[in-house]
């Protein structure tokens, strides 16, 4: 539609629809778990099954006190899930949890263990992460076949990227954990994120590939109406200083002077306040050069710096930093802290124990982890002196 506005009807081809569910996926909402049902034998399925239907009960009796609007896991919402995975898959089949970052996932999975062994039925599942930050040797095994249940807890980075063997149920709790541009701290930052719609159907899709199957939304289906077709573009999440930098550079090429003017023509155009931000944080890094009165201006001059960090895909602060590294004479150290700051994740490994049976290697792994830390740091506290320290090693 965006195209069309600009470029006329005549020259903009008709939408393709793309990729279709291979198999049906029945989609359940919270507020409709009497839909599912268990034909099981096993006496814990139908205990679970029954504890499900009490919970059911009581959010249709107190739907606001258990659902909360802010995107949080609450107690509720876990104690459904864990009833989920106890009731509704047979041995054999896998389970996909779409959870929100580390700590909470880590949490889960201890929680989940505690119920399963109180359950006397921790045997009949395998348990496995699926993170950027675990980094573990087994997580092959999960696309094995195996007589046992298979339950994978992952966050959003599999929702698009995943097939797994026997995948029969697919549970969200429809929370992201994404970078999100602070206008008052002027940085970008992690925060928690109801997911869009989109995402939700990415996520059914997951048990549509390789069976029919059931994905169930731990949010009620007028909730569901209520999330944005689609998340917030990359534009509007992350800082726009350099952004506002490359529009300086080419909108002169298209005939159009001020970056804000370039910027406002994009299909979500960024607020006022991030224009003005990104002004100010170019003039006080020293990337455009304010006029005599010291005042910030679209047209003033892009500076050594401003030119320079349109080369580096770097935060315009982390650019800097690699521009006086430079002017120093120290470039080494510098671009190996800017880079370890530019990382997301944890360069040493991250054993956990709810995904290592054996105690003893657990303890190992653990142990040789902490005192790697320890080595590089060499007494200094800080992880970016360890992480070069370790770099030249």
């Amino acid at each position: 539609e965006y195209f069309r506005k600009e470029l006329g009807h005549d020259k903009v081809a008709d939408p393709y629809f793309v990729g279709i569910k291979r198999f049906p996926v029945k989609v359940v909402h919270i507020d409709q778990l009497d839909e599912l049902v268990s034909s099981r034998e096993d006496e814990k399925q139908h205990v679970a099954m029954a504890e499900l239907q009490r919970l059911a009960r009581k959010l249709e009796n107190n739907a606001p006190k258990v659902l909360p609007h802010a995107p949080t896991v609450t107690t509720f919402t876990e104690e459904v899930c864990m009833n989920l995975i106890i009731s509704q898959p047979s041995p054999g089949d896998a389970v996909l949890i779409f959870h929100s970052g580390l700590g909470d996932i880590n949490e889960f999975c201890n929680s989940l263990h505690k119920k399963l062994l109180k359950l006397g039925v921790r045997d009949r599942y395998r348990l496995f992460i699926f993170h950027p930050q675990v980094q573990s040797e087994h997580k092959d095994e999960a696309f094995l076949k195996s007589l046992k249940r298979t339950i994978i807890i992952a966050n959003r980075g599999v929702e698009s990227s995943l097939t797994i063997p026997n995948l029969r149920l697919v549970i969200n709790f429809g929370i992201n954990k994404e970078m999100m541009y602070n206008s008052a701290k002027r940085i970008s930052e992690l925060s928690r994120q109801w997911c869009s719609r989109a995402s939700c159907i990415q996520r059914e899709g997951r048990v549509g590939r390789v069976s029919e199957g059931t994905a169930v939304h731990l949010f009620t289906k007028e909730f569901y109406e209520t999330l944005p077709d689609f998340g917030p573009p990359e534009i509007i999440r992350i800082p726009l200083a350099k952004t506002f930098l490359r529009a300086k550079e080419i909108g002169p090429l298209l005939g159009i002077p001020y970056p804000s003017h370039l910027l406002s023509m994009v299909i979500e155009p960024p607020s006022f306040v991030q224009f003005s931000t990104a002004l100010h944080d170019l003039a006080e890094y020293g990337a455009i050069a304010c006029n005599p009165q010291h005042k910030i201006s679209e047209d003033a001059d892009v500076t050594l710096l401003g030119k320079f960090s349109l080369s580096l895909p770097l935060d315009l602060s982390l650019c800097r930093l690699v521009l006086l590294v430079i002017l120093f004479g120290c470039p080494l150290d510098g671009i190996v802290i800017a880079a370890a700051t530019a990382m997301y994740q944890d360069v040493f490994s991250m054993p956990m124990k709810i995904i290592m049976n054996d105690l003893h290697r657990f303890c190992h792994f653990l142990t040789t982890s902490t005192f790697s830390r320890m080595k590089y740091d060499d007494g200094c506290y800080s992880n970016l002196i360890m992480i070069l320290n370790m770099f030249i090693d």
